[in-house]
Parts: structure tokens; C-alpha cells; sequence
């Protein structure tokens, strides 16, 4: 296997990683006539090109970047495969789109959808390796290429350490802008003290809130205030946030029903959804799949069910004697559920914890696309008693 730490951009691209793979892939396509209007973690999640209304010739790129990433194409050899397709679609040169704005396809810009998506592709692939592999490797490294092309600021990272959990990665994670060529690497604590480094930790005074135009729209950013030299280090408009973390779960909606259970279930037995029930990963995390007759009893378009950051705090806040254990058993106790219920849009999930009855409440979105656990707690049997008894309630299962 190669020596991670010593990859590059060129380097990485000449590789077929599965995880790099699975994460561009699973990317949705999305219509935007300016890119600040799809902002931040959407774009971990959906391929997107400034002021492109059509979408064959956005499936079209999003196809050759894909196929790049997988056959480690340079960009030469993906401009040679998509820049015919682009002429005979119309798209090159000078553009004028559905809306009448005008926009331009050159190699120059071909380049930067090239180096960007495939540099973000990486890195999240690379933030899933080392969040999976935290606890034996919890220092991170940045990263950047210290050349005449570098900016300074990425250029004033280069060689710091903060842990994993760190704020710090919640907005500084790279890549921190387009063409940005920044990395990570992952280190033991032993390897700390044989390259005499310290790890920083930051505070809430080393950051601070600017105000940056962005395509004409206004956009907030967090800079980082380096507390031994003062340099100021912002993210470019629209990569204030972290592209790994956004973007290294796929799309679960696309796997069978088995799969799809088992990676879920994996997840959450693994660093992430550690990070996430501390409050360390900001993103909704996928708790359980549903089966194709519960998708059907609750009229969902969906299989996946997801935890919001915001519910879990109110839950544990509300009701504290729901462990982290309970959490990571949801998919065994919704499998196994003795009495269901659909109250309007809410579904009630009854089940047994050990010597305890639990309770699960779900909802889906109003498009059916999404569906979201809202509530977990412990519960009795006169409770289920007075949902029954509810005006409106539809029993779907009913076996305690």
C-alpha cells in the first residue's frame, strides 16, 4: 500500500480508491445559474457548475469526472473526452443559458471543475480513512504545497497539529478554496515527539467572523487567528465548512436493503458516530434502514432514517436514562418492534430494550424524500394504551 503521507493531488489522482469512488458517485446532480446559491455542504453532496441550467451537459461532466477518478485520468485526458462532447452540445466558448446570463467554458475553467471535484473527492475519502482509524492516529497535520502557486495564508498552515476533534477542522478542513491543494495526514502521538512538534488546541478567541462578497452575495466566514504570529487564515466564499465531514457518507437510498443496513450499522459502531452523539460532527447521521414493507407502511421514498444533531441534544436533555448503547441498537429495536403506530404524519415505534419499553418516533419530510427520528425514550404500557385509544390512530403492527 502506499505511503499516504507522501501523496499529492497528482499522485492521488493516478489511484482508484473505493472510497473516493463511492463518495463522487453517490453525488446527486444539481441546476444552479450561480454556484453561491448551492452553498457549502451541498456541494459534498451534489455536482453543480456555475450558471448551467442543463443537465446533460451537467451529467455529462459529472460522468467523465467520475470515470477520472476512477481510471486516474490526468486532465489532458479528460478534457480530450468531454471537451468534443461540450462543442457538440453547444457548451463552449461564449454561453449565454436559459436565464439570458452569460458564462464561458474554456480549459481554464474545464481544469478548475477538473482539480476541484477530484481534490474534494479525496480528501473526503481521506477524512473517512482517518476519522475509521482516529484512535490510533488522532493528530492531524496540515498540510500545504509549498510552492510559488501556494497562497500565503494555506501557506501559513503548513506543519500545524490539532486532534482530530478539534474545531479547527470544522472549517479549515481542506480543500479551503477552488484549485486549493492542501492535505491532511494523520499521526500516532509517538510520531509527535520524534518530530518535536506540540499539537495546538484552539480556543474560542482564535476565531473570528468576516463578512465576504461572493458572487455579489454576502457570505459569512470563519477566520482563523494563528495566536503565536497573528496571520489570519479564511477559507475562500463557500468552503467555510468541511467537505470530508459533509461528504463521506454516501447515498444509502442507492444500496439494497442488506447492504445498505450493514454499513449503516457499521457507522455507527465506529469514531464517527462517537463524534456525533458528543456534538463533534455537526451532519445528520443515518441511525437505521427500513425495509421495503416498513418504506411501505410509513410512505416513505426513502430507506434511511437520520438523526439531526438538534434532535439528539434535545433528547438527551429531555430524556438522559436513553444511553449511547440504545442509540447505536435503533436499526435491532425498529427490526423488532412489537407495536406501530401512524399518528398523521408521525409514526410510533414500540419495542423492548432489555427490561425496559422504548419508545421511537419518526416523521418523514413533506416530499417523502427524508425521514427523521424525533423522539427516543423510555415508556409504558398505559402510555401505548392512550395512543390506542387516540381518535386518528392507525395500528400498522400490534403485538404486545
Amino acid at each position: 500500500m502506499a505511503d499516504l503521507k507522501n501523496i499529492d493531488l497528482s499522485y492521488a489522482c493516478k489511484l482508484p480508491p473505493e472510497k473516493v469512488i463511492e463518495y463522487f458517485g453517490s453525488k446527486g446532480i444539481a441546476v444552479s445559474s450561480d454556484w453561491h446559491s448551492l452553498w457549502q455542504e451541498a456541494h459534498a453532496k451534489a455536482f453543480t457548475m456555475s450558471r448551467v441550467l442543463k443537465l446533460d451537459v451537467l451529467k455529462s461532466v459529472r460522468d467523465e469526472v467520475l470515470n477520472a477518478i476512477e481510471k486516474g485520468l490526468t486532465f489532458k485526458e479528460f478534457q480530450k473526452n468531454i471537451q468534443p462532447r461540450l462543442i457538440k452540445k453547444g457548451f463552449w466558448g461564449r454561453i449565454v443559458n436559459e436565464e439570458g446570463k452569460e458564462t464561458f467554458m474554456t480549459p481554464h475553467r474545464l481544469k478548475t471543475i477538473y482539480q476541484t471535484n477530484i481534490q474534494s473527492a479525496y480528501m473526503a475519502g481521506r477524512y473517512r480513512e482517518m476519522i475509521e482509524n482516529a484512535d490510533d492516529r488522532p493528530y492531524w497535520q496540515y498540510l500545504a504545497v509549498m510552492d510559488g502557486l501556494t497562497r500565503p495564508e494555506h501557506a501559513a498552515l503548513n506543519g500545524k497539529v490539532f486532534r482530530y476533534d478539534d474545531v479547527f477542522w470544522e472549517t479549515h478542513y481542506p480543500p479551503n478554496g477552488f484549485n486549493c491543494r492542501c492535505r491532511i495526514r494523520a499521526l500516532r502521538a509517538g510520531q509527535l515527539a520524534g518530530m518535536n512538534i506540540t499539537p495546538e488546541t484552539t480556543k474560542t478567541a482564535d476565531f473570528e467572523t468576516i463578512t465576504q462578497s461572493a458572487g455579489g452575495r454576502p457570505a459569512e466566514i470563519t477566520r482563523y487567528i494563528d495566536p503565536k504570529t497573528g496571520v489570519r487564515m479564511a477559507p475562500d466564499a463557500g468552503w467555510n465548512y468541511n467537505p470530508g465531514e459533509a461528504g463521506y457518507m454516501p447515498n444509502f437510498d442507492k444500496y439494497g436493503y442488506a447492504e445498505a443496513k450493514d454499513c449503516v450499522q457499521e457507522l455507527i459502531n465506529s469514531v464517527p458516530f462517537k463524534m456525533f452523539f458528543e456534538g463533534k460532527i455537526k451532519n445528520d447521521f443515518p441511525v437505521a434502514i427500513l425495509g421495503e414493507d416498513a418504506k411501505r407502511d410509513l410512505k416513505t421514498k426513502s430507506q434511511t432514517i437520520y438523526l439531526s444533531n438538534d434532535t439528539l441534544v434535545k433528547n438527551l436533555n429531555k430524556h438522559p436514562e436513553i444511553r449511547f448503547q440504545d442509540y447505536q441498537n435503533i436499526q435491532n429495536l425498529l427490526k423488532d418492534a412489537d407495536t406501530i403506530m401512524q399518528d398523521g404524519e408521525l409514526t410510533m415505534a414500540y419495542a423492548k430494550g432489555g427490561d425496559r419499553l422504548l419508545y421511537i418516533a419518526l416523521k418523514a419530510t413533506e416530499s417523502r424524500e427524508s425521514l427523521f427520528m424525533l423522539s427516543f425514550r423510555k415508556t409504558n404500557m398505559a402510555d401505548i394504551e392512550r395512543k390506542r385509544r387516540k381518535p386518528g390512530v392507525i395500528i400498522i403492527k400490534d403485538e404486545l
